[in-house]
């Protein structure tokens, strides 16, 4: 992979207002595209773009800023918000099959806005790494508590695989819109 024309620049300006204002505006987004998904016939899992939208916002806003954006998102769709997969909302998706996901989405945020506010180039190679680790902790995540239900080979089967070449090709995408973002501070 090449190195981003311009690197992004990071500013470290850690205003509350603007923190929680940025992270409602990404939990907007996150929301947007409840209903961008796929239901698969054989799986509780479905196919949707929210994940990467979390990870490319979580690349763009930084560790802080994305747990607000997450925390905000999961919030909005506990109080019966339609912003879960296929419009989906309430709490008790915190309990059923997908709640792993969701739950993973806060861990996959602090974990995608850290790597990319340690790295001292942003590259397009340290940016598919970072969203790509982050990735990898939502289906992790979405997985063991999927295990619970219908156990672990299973949920690695029904949980994990059909979305592994998919999240790859994301990711790429991801890589080349974070380009549109370079300039967005931190």
């Amino acid at each position: 992979m090449t190195v981003l024309t311009q690197p992004l620049e990071i500013k470290r300006d850690y205003s509350l207002t603007k923190d929680i204002g940025l992270g409602l505006l990404g939990s907007l987004i996150i929301g947007l595209f409840a209903h961008a998904s796929l239901v698969l016939p054989f799986t509780p899992v479905p196919i949707t773009f929210q994940p990467h939208v979390v990870l490319l916002l979580s690349a763009v806003l930084g560790r802080r800023r994305a747990l607000i954006m997450v925390a905000a998102f999961l919030t909005e769709g506990a109080m019966g918000l339609p912003v879960f997969a296929n419009g989906a909302f309430g709490i008790q998706h915190f309990f059923g099959p997908t709640g792993g996901y969701l739950l993973g989405y806060l861990l996959s945020a602090f974990v995608t806005g850290s790597l990319m506010e340690r790295f001292q180039k942003k590259s397009e190679l340290n940016a598919f790494y970072a969203m790509g680790i982050g990735s990898l902790v939502i289906l992790g995540t979405g997985m063991l508590y999927l295990s619970s239900f219908i156990g672990m080979k299973n949920a690695f089967i029904f949980g994990v695989l059909p979305f592994l070449a998919g999240d790859i090709v994301k990711l790429v995408l991801n890589v080349k819109c974070l380009k549109a973002f370079k300039g967005l501070a931190n």
